[in-house]
């Protein structure tokens, strides 16, 4: 039984893998942190919102990184994990308010969802950020002026988080 060998590599021989993570955010301004928290934290801290919506199913490690500054509700989702949009039609105001929109299970909204969402910023003041943890492979990013993910909860490393938003430069389409 043999428990260690010499490996004869040739480093010329060796490539660099093209199908990684900076690979596919390329089309995206993109900041690296330590986790999904952090990046919410850090986009927070350059942010003049006083109010959050957040969905009333998350969990407590995104509520823990909203500031105390900033005032917390939580909008109703649907049985299929989905916001219901109709909840922020009835409210009297929503500017300076900022709506987070997380995409369960992989799963992003419709079209008419999008719709909706796009909609809604074009009436008010509000922002989005997106938090695509669960549906980067599926949809890096569909509403979100800005978007966030744990990366650590898709590769095998200890810690990773990401804050990126759409190049305006490299990506000129608007949905």
């Amino acid at each position: 039984m043999e428990l260690g060998s010499e490996y004869h590599l040739n480093l010329d021989q060796l490539e660099l893998p093209t199908d990684n993570i900076f690979t596919y955010l390329s089309s995206f301004n993109t900041i690296y942190t330590d986790s999904g928290r952090s990046a919410l934290k850090l986009l927070l801290s350059h942010l003049n919102y006083t109010h959050v919506f957040l969905p009333n199913y998350i969990c407590d490690s995104v509520i823990s990184a909203i500031p105390n500054s900033m005032s917390i509700s939580y909008y109703p989702i649907s049985k299929t994990f989905t916001p219901e949009l109709s909840f922020f039609s009835d409210l009297p105001t929503i500017n300076n308010s900022i709506i987070y929109i997380m995409n369960y299970f992989g799963q992003t909204l419709s079209v008419t969802q999008q719709q909706a969402i796009f909609q809604l910023k074009q009436q008010t003041n509000v922002l989005v950020i997106e938090d695509t943890t669960h549906s980067l492979l599926s949809t890096p990013c569909s509403v979100g002026d800005f978007c966030i993910c744990s990366l650590r909860k898709w590769f095998p490393v200890p810690d990773g988080g990401v804050l990126y938003l759409v190049n305006k430069k490299k990506n000129e389409k608007s949905p």
